[in-house]
């Protein structure tokens, strides 16, 4: 059928000229697209993979801003973790010792920032530095306990006899009472109640070890974020030095376990995970579809017509990806590359196809090479442009994931059709030749043709049925379809790091999984303040178990206000001579009192109460450090920062949702906001979901107008769009049934079908209008094109099924489910409806009866 508009002989002209081009200069062509192939060969040697949440999320984003006002200034994310685990005699001296020569080993190392391994917060330490402040780090009510204790002669009596009592039972804990022979460590434990965490340690020592000194947990902090991987690399090769030294220096070393975790090690796992998955499913993509392309087309140097325009197609698109949106580049982006090989390879089956039915037909090369580009480039176009705008409407989304794959795939669809367009005939001028007649395989699809010709009811109304069945399916089951808010369920599975984690969360009793209260404030006192006015709130929720425990900066800080009160009520109660009384009870009980000289002398000065403790005193302590995880100078002044452990598993979406909403409710002031890396998942899907239906509504309005800009013709337009819409629901019946959720990644796959699938339809429908208007032969010639096409783009997704990474790896099984329904869809329900409606289609009576 002759194209009589304006804009379709404007698009053949300049398609006829490409070819034209290519056919008379294609050393011309060969050399700039190899030039521009260099280039971007240069371009993609300086990209860097990361794998940093929060790159993901825009920084306007309020929880993003809290969440980087609290981290940032924190060093929680910079932490490596190592368990050390020794089961032999005399393990707390063995441990201890072992740690420390690691320690040693790692000092002069300038990748480290700090190492510790002892607990100076926990009783001894805490005896040690505080006690001479005793009284002022207990709030009110635990102060009013305290100084009615000390103020009852008959009490002092009864808590000097439970220490000796205990003294005789365990002698082990001697220590312990000459530092506290009253027992009032109680006090100041129970005031720490909830800012341990809920790891299990022995009391008795200042390491981080475990009751039975089996583990010890030894940290080192570093000096940049985990998503430096540079960095990372580094800093644990620097560890490993430092253990294998240690090792050097400790007896029964290979009896001495090591287990590494923390976010250095899951960013260092995600990055070979990720390059581990693009090389499998690149290669594996690139082999199959060139199996298939020999299988199809039954001659080796097509592997070259294709192969040649194809990678150059990519490496363009990876050289304007860098050159436009810079070096970083996210995991799941890189992965995502290897779907172009066959996304790309569409056109290039399609030019091929149709330049060798022409060859049969008898036309010359030059023919053969002008009527492929010129006949099939408009609906090449047509499709690219639908599947380009499809990703393009990624670009509007705030999931800077979506974004990057919006671009790198839009722009990639293009590039790969430019190549295919230009250095695909120069090659075939260069290459090609006829082949004897009737030697392309079929693969049935002239069997199938006839059947639709001769029955098209029969397809139809099978297509309609198997739609009605999946809408009832879908209707019923629909509730199976859930979005998995678990992000450590998209990684591998098997993962040691992960394992490592959990084993430390066993085993000390603890969880790495926490929330943040950021608590800005214009001074350090008013920190301080609003901290504390937190923190009967937050007592309320451990006893509603709606967290197991919390962390504050007032347990090693108290504000001043608090300290003052602290002591007017120790001056306005407590009668002077106390020390003498206990001296006193301590001699009729049978204790030396002069072995307890110093803690007598640290409990008169608390008693006395002659100074306040600030952040400076507690740095010239040793404190600083520790200190600088719970208050820091930011940006804007002054923030603390509270770390709540909870009860939930903030990683289940509808249990993160309930936790969040119990906090929420209980913090009095605006300034204190809850954040942290989990609580971020909750802005994420939230945002992917979003984003998900602005970029689904928008690419379908996209290909609503590129479709009819093409046809002209609502009904042509209805056509061409049908076999997607039915192959989506198709899709979401198959996903049910398979058992498969939607997560952060593989929801992108439903607004990419509409592009993917809506090609098949817009090439069925160009060709059917361009006649013979026979479902026989659109099956046999146009058919076989997309049956290629499709079985290409599921190679390229399906690869992504080998990847070890879970969310990569849904990605493919649910292309493979949403393509295969789409070319169903096609090629049983299309080409019976088109020869239904042909009288409508076909304006021309005698064209009709072709």
């Amino acid at each position: 059928m002759a194209k009589s508009d304006r804009s379709a002989s404007i698009s053949e002209r300049a398609l006829g000229l490409v070819a034209l081009t290519s056919c008379r200069h294609p050393f011309w062509i060969l050399g700039v697209a190899a030039v521009l192939g260099i280039l971007s060969i240069a371009m993609l040697t300086r990209a860097r993979i990361t794998s940093d949440v929060l790159s993901l999320l825009p920084d306007d984003l309020e929880a993003v801003r809290t969440f980087r006002e609290a981290q940032g200034s924190f060093e929680e994310s910079r932490l490596l973790f190592v368990l050390i685990s020794y089961d032999g005699p005399d393990r707390l001296s063995r441990l201890g010792s072992f740690a420390a020569s690691w320690k040693e080993a790692l000092s002069s190392r300038a990748e480290i920032e700090r190492v510790e391994f002892k607990n100076p917060g926990r009783l001894g330490g805490y005896l040690d530095i505080f006690s001479r402040a005793f009284f002022q780090y207990l709030p009110e009510e635990t102060v009013a306990k305290a100084i009615e204790a000390l103020a009852d002669d008959d009490e002092i009596r009864r808590r000097v006899r439970v220490s000796r009592t205990a003294l005789r039972s365990a002698p082990a804990s001697s220590q312990r009472i000459r530092h506290d022979p009253l027992g009032l460590a109680e006090f100041a434990l129970g005031a720490m109640q909830g800012s341990e965490g809920t790891f299990r340690l022995d009391l008795e020592s200042d390491l981080m070890i475990t009751p039975d000194h089996r583990h010890l947990l030894f940290t080192i902090v570093g000096h940049e974020p985990p998503a430096n991987l540079d960095y990372a690399r580094s800093l644990l090769a620097a560890v490993r030095e430092g253990e294998v030294a240690a090792r050097r220096q400790t007896d029964a070393a290979d009896r001495i376990e090591t287990a590494y975790t923390g976010g250095y090690l899951f960013a260092l796992d995600e990055e070979r995970t990720i390059k581990r998955d693009l090389l499998v499913t690149i290669v594996t993509s690139l082999l199959a579809i060139h199996a298939l392309f020999i299988l199809a087309f039954r001659r080796i140097r097509a592997l070259l017509f294709v192969g040649i325009p194809l990678t150059l197609g990519i490496l363009w698109t990876f050289g304007f990806f860098i050159l436009c949106l810079g070096e970083e580049m996210v995991a799941g982006t890189a992965v995502f590359s290897a779907i172009l090989a066959g996304l790309g390879i569409d056109f290039a089956i399609h030019y091929l196809n149709r330049f060798e039915e022409e060859l049969q037909t008898g036309a010359s090369l030059e023919q053969a090479i002008h009527l492929a580009v010129v006949r099939t480039g408009g609906a090449n176009l047509a499709a690219a442009l639908t599947t380009s705008a499809t990703f393009a409407a990624f670009l509007i989304t705030r999931f800077k994931g979506f974004t990057q794959i919006g671009f790198l795939a839009g722009s990639g669809i293009l590039f790969c059709l430019l190549s295919m367009t230009t250095v695909m005939p120069a090659l075939l001028r260069l290459l090609g030749k006829k082949r004897a007649a009737g030697s392309l395989p079929g693969f049935g699809l002239g069997r199938l043709g006839d059947s639709v010709e001769r029955r098209p009811g029969v397809f139809l109304r099978l297509s309609i049925g198997a739609t009605l069945l999946a809408l009832l399916y879908g209707a019923l089951g629909l509730g199976g379809l859930e979005f998995e808010t678990d992000a450590r369920e998209l990684r591998p599975e098997g993962d040691v790091t992960v394992a490592v984690q959990e084993r430390i969360e066993r085993t000390f009793g603890g969880a790495f999984t926490f929330a943040l209260i950021a608590v800005p404030g214009e001074s350090e006192e008013q920190v301080l303040q609003e901290t504390e006015a937190l923190l009967p709130h937050l007592r309320s929720l451990v006893d509603r178990e709606v967290i197991a425990s919390f962390h504050a900066v007032t347990s090693l800080l108290p504000s001043e206000s608090r300290q003052q009160a602290a002591r007017d009520l120790l001056r306005a109660t407590l009668p002077p001579d106390r020390i003498s009384s206990i001296r006193r009870i301590l001699d009729e009980e049978g204790f030396r009192p002069d072995a307890f000289d110093d803690a007598l002398q640290r409990l008169d000065e608390a008693l006395r109460a002659e100074r306040i403790v600030t952040a400076r005193s507690l740095d010239e302590a040793g404190f600083g450090p520790l200190l600088e995880r719970y208050l820091r100078e930011g940006e804007q002044g002054p923030v603390g920062v509270i770390y709540l452990y909870p009860k939930v598993n903030l990683w289940d979406g509808p249990s993160r949702a309930r936790w969040i909403s119990q906090v929420q409710e209980v913090l009095p002031s605006d300034r204190a906001k809850l954040t942290g890396i989990v609580l971020l998942s909750q802005e994420l899907a939230a945002l992917v979901q979003e984003d998900f239906y602005r970029a689904a509504g928008l690419a379908l309005v996209a290909i609503l107008i590129i479709s009819a800009i093409h046809f002209r013709d609502p009904l042509l337009v209805g056509l061409a769009l049908l076999p997607v819409l039915l192959g989506a629901i198709w899709m979401v019946a198959g996903m049910i049934l398979g058992g498969i959720d939607l997560n952060y990644m593989n929801i992108i796959i439903f607004p990419m079908i509409l592009g993917l699938g809506v090609d098949d339809g817009i090439h069925l429908v160009h060709r059917f209008r361009e006649g013979p208007h026979r479902s026989s032969f659109l099956i046999r010639g146009t058919g076989r094109a997309i049956l290629l096409t499709s079985l290409t783009t599921i190679i390229g997704f399906g690869s992504l099924t080998l990847a070890k990474h879970r969310g990569v790896s849904s990605i493919g099984l649910v292309s493979v489910i949403g393509i295969s329904t789409c070319l169903a869809t096609s090629m049983f329900l299309l080409p019976p409806l088109l020869a239904t409606l042909k009288s409508r289609i076909v304006r021309d009576p005698t064209e009709a009866g072709s």
